[in-house]
């Protein structure tokens, strides 16, 4: 799976993090808008069935 953008303007798809998730169950937006907050299950903890809570930026970084 992974987090994707769409502009409304012209419907352009962009990938927003290139985090390989194997699970994303909710996503939200950070109070000031500059990143999604999401519950998931990323690809080096896929054996495990815990999900995580992440942060990702939008304007660059890595999810954390």
């Amino acid at each position: 799976m992974k987090v994707v953008g769409v502009r409304v303007e012209d419907r352009v798809e962009s990938t927003l993090t290139t985090q390989p998730w194997t699970w994303i169950k909710d996503v939200s937006w950070s109070p000031d808008g500059g990143s999604l907050i999401i519950n998931a299950r990323d690809a080096a903890t896929a054996p495990d069935l815990a999900m995580q809570i992440w942060r990702v930026p939008l304007m660059g970084g890595e999810p954390r």
